[in-house]
C-alpha cells in the first residue's frame, strides 16, 4: 500500500529554497565541530566581556581562515541567542555564514535579503531562532527607496540579541579615517562605486539605521584603522594572528624546532615569500618607473608604472602595455628562459608544482586585459586557463566566484596545465578558493590591510579524503623592498606593543621565510629583512639588489639612511653602544677602502 503523500502547488521558488536550506540544517545533515583551543579562548573572552558589558561591542581581530563565523555561532549557541542579524560590508561572504550553521547543534533558520523583499515575509511573526544575513550594499545610500525603507523598518521592529558586523575593516574606512592616512586606497571591484562613496560618509551603521541590539560583535582579519582610532581595548577584543597559528602548528618552534607538527593545525599551509628585484631585471627602466611611496616614504620600483597601459594615458590608444617588450621579456624570465637563470616561478620544479592554480594581482582593469592578451598569445602560458576576473560581464561577489570556479573546473576537464586568475582586487576579500596555492603580486598594494587580505587568499586549507593537498602558500612579490615594509607594518599591528621592531623582524623570517631573487636554499635573516623594511631604497638602488650575503646585515654608507637609523630610538641605542665599545679599540692606521660602483659596500 502506498504511503500517503501531501502535495503543494504554486509555492514561490524562494520559499522552496528556504525550506530546503532549513532541512539541510537539521540534526541529520549536520557535522558538528569542536572549537579549536584558540576558538574556545575567543568564545570565553566574548562571554566574560558581555557578562561585564551587557550592551557592549566586541572585536574578533583574527587572521583570515580563523573560523570567525563558526566561532561566533558557537558563542550564540552557548548563550542561547535567538535573533541574530549579520550585516556584511562585502557581499561575497554569504556562503560561509550559511554553511557554518551545519557545525553547531542549535538549529537556526537562515534568511537573506531574498526573504526580506517578499511582501508576505514578516520577521516579527517568526518564532524559531533565526539568522538574517544582509549585505549593506543593498541598503546604504538607498534609504529613500520605498522598498528599502520598508525592509529597514522591519529591522527596526526587532529587539536583536546580537548584531554582527562582518568584514568590519571595510566599514572602518570612512570619512573619519580619510584625513589621517597618507595613501589613497583603491576602490573594490566587488562593490558598487556609489556604495563605497556612501561608506566614506557613514559613521556607525547600527546608529544610522536605528537598530536595537543587546550585543554587537565586529569581525575582521585586518582591523588596523579601528584599533588605531582606539575603538577597542584589550578587554573588548580578541587577537589571533598568523604567527599565533604557526606557534600552535609547531609547538617547539620557540626552540627553532619545526619537526613536531600539531595535527590539529597540520592542514593550515605555511606561507613563503619569494622576492624578486625588478631593478636587477630591468636596470634600463629604473629612472622612468621609480616612484615615491607616500605611506612608506621610500622610493620603489613601481609595478603600477611598469604594468601601465597606453590606453590609461590616451583613451584613443590600444589597450596594450607601454613597456610591452619588457613585459614579454619578463614572461620569458619567469619561465627561466633568460640569462638570469632558472630560479623563477615557472622554471624551478619545486615552485612549478605549487603553481597549478594561481592568482595574479594587477594594477588596473586595463592592465588585466593587456596581460590576458599576452598570456593567451604565449606558447607556454596559453596551456593554462586564463581567467580575467576584471573583464566586463563577470559581475561581482557570488557571480564572480562562480565564474572563477567554472574556469578552474574547465581547466581540469580540458587537460590544461592549470589556471591563472587575473584581477585588480575582485575576490581578494572574504572569499575561500581552496585550490589557489600561489599569488603573484604585480601591483603596488597601498596598505598592510590590502596586502594581507590579498595574499592570504592562498592560505585556505585544501584537504581531499583526509590528504593535505596544499602544504605551502607561495607569494611571488616583484617589489620585495616594498613588500618587506608592508610585512613589518602588518606584524607591528598584529603583535603587542611591548614587542620591538627587531623582535618582530625575527618573528617574520621565522614563520614567513623570505627568499630573495629565487634562492630557495637560504631565507634572509632578520637583520637583512629589517633593513629591507626600514631603509629599502634611499639611493635609487633597492637594498635587495645590494644584498650578497643573506645571513648578515648590509653596511649602509649613505647619509640619509644613517639619519633614519639615528631617528629610530631602538636602532640609535644599538649604534651608540657599538660606538661606545669601538672607541676603546682604535687602530693606529686607517685604511680607506675603494668605493664600489653603486656606492655601497656589500661585503661584511
Amino acid at each position: 500500500m502506498e504511503k500517503e503523500q501531501e502535495w503543494f502547488t504554486n509555492v514561490p521558488t524562494d520559499e522552496l529554497i528556504g525550506i530546503f536550506n532549513s532541512l539541510r540544517h537539521t540534526d541529520e545533515n549536520k557535522e558538528i565541530y569542536t572549537p579549536r583551543k584558540e576558538q574556545q579562548e575567543c568564545i570565553d573572552a566574548m562571554s566574560e566581556y558581555f557578562d561585564n558589558n551587557p550592551n557592549g561591542r566586541f572585536l574578533l581581530n583574527c587572521k583570515m581562515r580563523f573560523g570567525k563565523s563558526f566561532t561566533t555561532y558557537k558563542y550564540c549557541e552557548d548563550h542561547n541567542l535567538e535573533r541574530i542579524l549579520i550585516l556584511t560590508f562585502i557581499p561575497a561572504v554569504e556562503s560561509s555564514w550559511r554553511e557554518d550553521l551545519r557545525h553547531i547543534k542549535k538549529n537556526y533558520r537562515y534568511f537573506t535579503d531574498d526573504n526580506l523583499r517578499r511582501s508576505d515575509f514578516m520577521l516579527s511573526f517568526i518564532q524559531d531562532p533565526y539568522v538574517l544575513f544582509l549585505s549593506l550594499q543593498n541598503y546604504l545610500g538607498k534609504e529613500k527607496n520605498a522598498d528599502v525603507k520598508t525592509k529597514i523598518q522591519q529591522l527596526q521592529n526587532i529587539d536583536w540579541d546580537l548584531v554582527i558586523l562582518d568584514e568590519y575593516h571595510f566599514g572602518a574606512w570612512n570619512q573619519r579615517t580619510q584625513g589621517t592616512l597618507k595613501v589613497k586606497e583603491e576602490k573594490s571591484e566587488d562593490l558598487d562605486s556609489n556604495y563605497q562613496e556612501q561608506l566614506k560618509k557613514t559613521g556607525d551603521i547600527i546608529q544610522k539605521f536605528n537598530i536595537k541590539t543587546k550585543q554587537t560583535i565586529c569581525l575582521s582579519g585586518t582591523p588596523f584603522k579601528a584599533l588605531a582610532r582606539g575603538e577597542f581595548t584589550g578587554k573588548s577584543s580578541f587577537t589571533y594572528s598568523y604567527f599565533d597559528e604557526q606557534r600552535n602548528k609547531y609547538p617547539n618552534s620557540d626552540k627553532d624546532d619545526f619537526s613536531v607538527v600539531n595535527p590539529s593545525y597540520a592542514a593550515f599551509p605555511d606561507m613563503k615569500i619569494f622576492g624578486y628585484n625588478m631593478s636587477r631585471l630591468f636596470g634600463n627602466l629604473t629612472a622612468s618607473v621609480f616612484s615615491e611611496d607616500r605611506l612608506l616614504t621610500k622610493k620603489y620600483f613601481s609595478l603600477n608604472k611598469f604594468f601601465e597601459t597606453r590606453q590609461e594615458n590616451n583613451p584613443n590608444e590600444p589597450c596594450a602595455f607601454i613597456y610591452e617588450d619588457e613585459i614579454k621579456k619578463w614572461l620569458e624570465i619567469i619561465k627561466g628562459r633568460s640569462t638570469f637563470g632558472d630560479k623563477f616561478p615557472y622554471s624551478n620544479p619545486q615552485m612549478l608544482q605549487n603553481n597549478v592554480h594561481t592568482l595574479w594581482l594587477m594594477p588596473t582593469v586595463k592592465s588585466c586585459k593587456a596581460m590576458e592578451k599576452l598570456l593567451k598569445a604565449d606558447e607556454y602560458f596559453s596551456r593554462y586557463q586564463i581567467i580575467n576576473l576584471s573583464q566586463d560581464g563577470v559581475g561581482a561577489g557570488n557571480d564572480a566566484y562562480e565564474y572563477l570556479m567554472n574556469g578552474i573546473t574547465e581547466s581540469e576537464n580540458t587537460n590544461k596545465l592549470g589556471s591563472i586568475a587575473i584581477t585588480v582586487n575582485k575576490l581578494t576579500i572574504g572569499v575561500t578558493v581552496k585550490k589557489w596555492s600561489s599569488v603573484f603580486v604585480l601591483k603596488d598594494l597601498a596598505s598592510p590591510e590590502q596586502y594581507f587580505q590579498a595574499i592570504f587568499r592562498i592560505q585556505t586549507p585544501y584537504v581531499v579524503n583526509g590528504v593535505i593537498e596544499k602544504k605551502d602558500g607561495y607569494v611571488y612579490d616583484f617589489n620585495i623592498d616594498r613588500a618587506s615594509a608592508l610585512l613589518l607594518k602588518y606584524a607591528e599591528q598584529s603583535e603587542n606593543e611591548q614587542t620591538t621592531k627587531l623582535q618582530i623582524a625575527k618573528l617574520i623570517v621565522k614563520y614567513m621565510p623570505i627568499f630573495v631573487n629565487g634562492d630557495m636554499s637560504d631565507p634572509i635573516s632578520e637583520q637583512v629583512f629589517y633593513e629591507l623594511a626600514q631603509y629599502g631604497d634611499s639611493s635609487g638602488i633597492p637594498l635587495s639588489r645590494k644584498i650578497t650575503d643573506t645571513t648578515k646585515t648590509t653596511r649602509m654608507l649613505d647619509e640619509e639612511t644613517m639619519a633614519e637609523m639615528l631617528n629610530d630610538k631602538e636602532v640609535s641605542d644599538i649604534i651608540k653602544r657599538v660606538f661606545a665599545h669601538a672607541k676603546f679599540g682604535k687602530t693606529k692606521t686607517r685604511t680607506v677602502p675603494a668605493k664600489p660602483e653603486d656606492g655601497v659596500d656589500t661585503k661584511i
